[in-house]
């Protein structure tokens, strides 16, 4: 449908830290102490599409990119967005907790390309044992 349109996409995404579904794990209540954490790393991603109309003009064009979100181990910050005039980005949260770049374009012309790419510093810290293994306060 899309080479109809004279359309081609090219799309790359971030599957990121881990894959879009996250373990079950992370959504069970922490020690009354806090979950433990251990060294930090920062890590920068670039997540986004960019678009570009060859062969005719497109109308209508949508696109879905995952962006790491924050969690209790790690911190997200958005840094420089490349983001074209003309193009619309809102950020969802879909599934269980999975945060999608929703990317809109009205219209493109002829060979016109369109960028939707944000670059992100994801602040990730290790998640170290508790001292009593033998705990329950993650056990269901």
């Amino acid at each position: 449908m899309l080479r109809r349109l004279g359309c081609s996409w090219l799309m790359f995404a971030i599957a990121c830290l881990g894959g879009a579904a996250p373990a079950l794990a992370q959504f069970k209540e922490a020690a009354p102490e806090g979950q433990k954490t251990g060294d930090t790393k920062v890590t920068r991603y670039r997540c986004g599409m960019i678009i570009k109309a060859t062969g005719g003009p497109c109308e209508k064009l949508s696109g879905y990119a995952p962006v790491p979100t924050d969690w209790p181990e790690q911190e997200v910050t958005t840094v420089p967005e490349e983001i074209s005039p003309g193009v619309r980005v809102k950020y969802e949260v879909v599934d269980a907790g999975v945060k999608v770049m929703r990317v809109e374009i009205a219209r493109l012309a002829v060979n016109e390309e369109a960028k939707a790419i944000i670059t992100i510093d994801v602040r990730r810290s290790a998640i170290v044992p508790p001292d009593d293994p033998t705990s329950t306060c993650c056990q269901t």
